[in-house]
C-alpha cells in the first residue's frame, strides 16, 4: 500500500504516494476509524503531494466520505487538511470536503507548511467559522 501513516501528539500525517487505488484510501480510512486511539485525534493530515495516479471516482468520494461520517459519530473534533499538487487532486479532495456526507472541518493546500499552519492554530477547537472545503491554496 502505498500509505506512510505516522503518528503525531495529537493526530496523524498520513502521506500517499506514487499510483493510489480508492479501495486503498478507503481500506486505511477504515483502518484509523477502528484503531483504539481515534477519540484522541484532533486532527488528519492527508499529503497527496506524492501521488502519479489514482483510480478515484466520484462514488469511490462518496464512499470515502459515508465511512468519515460514522466516524465522526464517536468523534467528531478532527480537523483534516489535505495537500494536493495537481488540479486533478484538488478537485478531488473539493469533492469529498463538500461531499453532504462529510463531517469533519476539511481544508485544501498545495503545501503542507500552509497545512500544518492552519492545523496548528487551534487544534482543538472544532468550532471554526470557515466552511469545510474551502481551497486555502
Amino acid at each position: 500500500m502505498p500509505i506512510e501513516i505516522r503518528r503525531e501528539p495529537h493526530g496523524l500525517c498520513k502521506k500517499y504516494t506514487g499510483r493510489v487505488l480508492a479501495e486503498e484510501i478507503i481500506r486505511s480510512d477504515e483502518e484509523t476509524a477502528a484503531s483504539p486511539d481515534f477519540d484522541n485525534l484532533r486532527y488528519m493530515l492527508l499529503d497527496f503531494t506524492g501521488v502519479s495516479s489514482t483510480d478515484v471516482t466520484k462514488e469511490a468520494i462518496d464512499q470515502i466520505a459515508a465511512i468519515d461520517l460514522g466516524s465522526s459519530i464517536t468523534n467528531r473534533r478532527i480537523k483534516q487538511a489535505i495537500v494536493v499538487k495537481t488540479v486533478e487532486l484538488e478537485y478531488l479532495a473539493l469533492l469529498y470536503a463538500r461531499s453532504p456526507l462529510h463531517h469533519y472541518e476539511t481544508r485544501v493546500f498545495c503545501s503542507t507548511d500552509k497545512a500544518r499552519a492552519w492545523l496548528g492554530g487551534n487544534l482543538f477547537d472544532a468550532q471554526q467559522t470557515n466552511p469545510a472545503g474551502t481551497p486555502n491554496v
